[in-house]
Parts: structure tokens; sequence; C-alpha cells
């Protein structure tokens, strides 16, 4: 699909859970609009049904990119429960929600903080359970 119109830069390939079934997320590498002077990036999401072809613009090639990457997270969350990549548990797409700059740099850092504070909160609480866990000890066989 994207590579009819393009140079594929990236690929995903996810399971169906419960099945061999694949899915084929492919990104297009960004390209300058002639009008608009814009950049536009295809994306194309097959092995759910009808494919799908879509492409992303930004004012250069990274917000294209970027928005081309939030676009295949909302056209996967219909789906996510019988998604999963690699050795994730189902749900886990490796398409995670990008905090958004529109509303002002100034709440895009608060967020920022925000997920932060979460992410060093169950950092901590991972660490507390490992110190009190039994350490394994490998087998002789």
């Amino acid at each position: 699909m994207v590579a009819a119109r393009g140079a594929i830069i990236a690929e995903r390939v996810l399971t169906v859970v419960g099945s061999k079934a694949r899915v084929h997320v492919r990104i297009g590498k960004p390209k300058k609009d002639r009008s608009s002077g814009d950049y536009t990036c295809l994306f194309s999401i097959e092995g759910l049904g009808e494919p799908l072809v879509q492409q992303s613009w930004g004012i250069d090639a990274i917000q294209a990119l970027q928005l081309a990457m939030q676009g295949i997270r909302k056209a996967l969350l219909p789906h996510v429960k019988r998604l999963r990549w690699g050795g994730s548990e189902a749900g886990g797409l490796g398409f995670p929600m990008a905090i958004p700059e529109s509303f002002g740099v100034k709440f895009s850092r608060r967020v920022e903080r925000m997920v932060q504070l979460e992410t060093d909160r169950f950092g901590r609480a991972l660490e507390r359970a490992g110190r009190h866990s039994k350490p394994r000890v490998p087998s002789k066989r």
C-alpha cells in the first residue's frame, strides 16, 4: 500500500491475540508538498479487514511523522484488546499517546511533570516489591 506510493521507512507487525493473524503497520518517508511547502507522511494498516491508507500533514517532516504515529494509534485503538506487539500483553501496541503541544508550552510541561511523577512512583513501587521478593536461584542440572 504505502510502498506503491514511496519508500517505507518503518514497519511494525502486531499479533492478533488467539490466532496466527498479523497486522502490518507501515510508515512512508515524509515528502514535501510543492504547493504548500508542508510535509505529508503516508501510513498504512493491513490485516484488520479493509486495508487503511492515510496521510498526516506537518509543517516539517518530523511533525508529519509524529502525527502519522498518532494517527496509527487512533486507528488501532478500536482493536486494542485483540492486538499485541512483541512480547507485550494484549493492548500493548508500541504507539504511545503523545502529549499535545497545541495548548501551549506551559500545559505540555505540566502534563509531562505529571507523567514523570507517576512513572517515578511506579518505578519505586517495583523496586520495593523486588527487594522483598525471594531471589531465584538457578537450578543445577
